[in-house]
């Protein structure tokens, strides 16, 4: 009976060793395959030009410039903006910078998902298949374009994620270490 029952663990642990396996082949090939799709079906168009021409408003006019920028009511800009010109100013201006800028907020997504169904379930199977659903179904979110889009409901997505797993710390860690709870709580206000 003990070695019926260890053959029984030893063949779900070989399937769940095959399972996981083939769900980080299948994230692999969603990062490539997102990727690709991000950069050649990319095409310009004004929300994925909006921190460029900010930041070229803002180096040519002054800070002035914001006063005459013109906003839709559901906008990500300024929660990327540090980004953006971290980024312009270290690697410069171009396309690449902004779409593959789009493509990390898109994956970061995915993996941040991930990572808290793998807290709350500490499953890694189900943490795997996440990402891999993240990847691979939001290629195919309207057009594949879209997912590259640095200022788009990913970038909202991608805080609202982050924020969720500093509460999930606050809470998980309660009268551990006040201060390091104090700093998660501010930034979780921010």
């Amino acid at each position: 009976r003990v070695i019926m029952k260890f053959m029984k663990f030893q063949n779900y642990t070989n399937i769940k060793i095959i399972i996981n396996t083939s769900l980080v082949f299948l994230i692999i090939f969603g990062l490539w395959a997102s990727l690709h799709y991000v950069i050649y079906s990319w095409a310009p168009d004004y929300d994925c030009s909006y921190p460029a021409m900010l930041w070229y408003g803002i180096h040519i006019y002054g800070l002035g410039f914001i006063k005459s920028v013109i906003y839709t009511a559901d906008n990500y800009l300024f929660s990327l903006t540090p980004i953006f010109f971290a980024l312009f100013s270290t690697i410069g201006v171009n396309p690449y910078t902004v779409v593959i800028t789009g493509w990390i907020i898109f994956i970061s997504s995915g993996f941040l998902s991930g990572y808290i169904i793998w807290k709350a379930t500490k499953n890694s199977t189900l943490a795997l298949l996440t990402i891999v659903l993240s990847l691979l179904i939001g290629i195919y979110n309207n057009t594949a374009s879209w997912i590259s889009y640095p200022v788009s409901h990913d970038a909202s997505n991608m805080w609202l994620l982050i924020n969720f797993i500093i509460a999930m710390h606050i809470f998980s860690n309660q009268g551990k270490n006040k201060y390091v709870n104090y700093i998660l709580y501010n930034l979780l206000c921010f």
